[in-house]
């Protein structure tokens, strides 16, 4: 983990003199041929949100018929954050499905919990507001789900079923009711078949609860490291963000998704 340098990151060149600074703490502030082809035999991942590495691949286009492997760049494996990709994901969810006040999104909600630091003209709220934001909305949900699926009216009496001699296999198959009824690109689409889009506002509620599920999932993933779990959410997250208005971020998932195949074993 190196230190933050004070230069501006939103420039080409201004990426180009951050590399320089990370070249010269890799080789311990030497910059002879000798260093400079030692560092140019690795491949160094450097990873930031979706500008940076849109940035620096661009950079490794620019340079790509200069004279040597080092000034061409190669060395350098831009790769995204998925921190980064977490904060993204979360800020599109609440701009899909934030809605107004008299309709079901997250306006709603915010009004009624009185949240501070989401006002509508708010491009861009901290993030770990939007996170708690998103949690109670998705626990929220998930328990409406259950009290619909087991027809009981407090969570407490859902507990109580895992209780009975069928409880368990009983509460399994309500779970996989609730996927494929209410949480599932499957359900929302045989929701809009069934209804003809007669019933918008349990079909908005589907979709939310979709993409929540989505963004938790995410993060639970990430924070346990689960690589192959991530590289099989890639495709649709790169979905969710196309249909976000997200295009950069999509774009990139896509572009990784084609150099992950194509990449050594060890590298990749």
């Amino acid at each position: 983990m190196l230190t933050t340098l004070p230069i501006e990151e939103t420039s080409y060149s201004g990426n180009l003199l951050v590399l320089d600074e990370i070249s010269k703490l890799l080789c311990k502030g030497k910059t002879s041929i000798d260093a400079k082809k030692g560092l140019a035999a690795c491949g160094i991942p450097i990873v930031g949100d979706q500008l940076t590495h849109s940035r620096l691949a661009h950079l490794k286009e620019l340079r790509s018929n200069d004279i040597n492997s080092y000034e061409r760049l190669q060395w350098l494996l831009p790769s995204f954050g998925w921190f980064h990709l977490e904060m993204t994901l979360a800020n599109a969810i609440l701009t899909t499905h934030r809605g107004s006040p008299e309709s079901h999104g997250f306006t709603r909600s915010i009004h009624q919990l009185g949240t501070k630091g989401l006002p509508e003209n708010n491009k861009k709220p901290y993030f770990h507001t939007v996170e708690t934001l998103l949690d109670v909305e998705l626990k929220a949900r998930v328990q409406a789900l259950w009290l619909w699926v087991t027809g009981k009216k407090s969570i407490r009496d859902v507990y109580n079923l895992l209780d009975t001699p069928q409880g368990p296999e009983k509460m399994l198959g309500c779970a996989q009711r609730i996927l494929d009824e209410r949480t599932s690109t499957a359900a929302i689409k045989r929701l809009e078949d069934d209804n003809k889009g007669n019933d918008e506002v349990l079909r908005d509620s589907s979709l939310c609860t979709r993409d929540l599920l989505l963004y938790s999932q995410v993060r639970k993933v990430t924070r346990n490291g689960d690589v192959g779990h991530l590289e099989a959410l890639l495709p649709r997250l790169a979905l969710s963000f196309k249909g976000a208005n997200c295009s950069n971020y999509s774009s990139m998932l896509l572009e990784y998704m084609l150099w992950s195949k194509e990449a050594p074993p060890g590298v990749r």
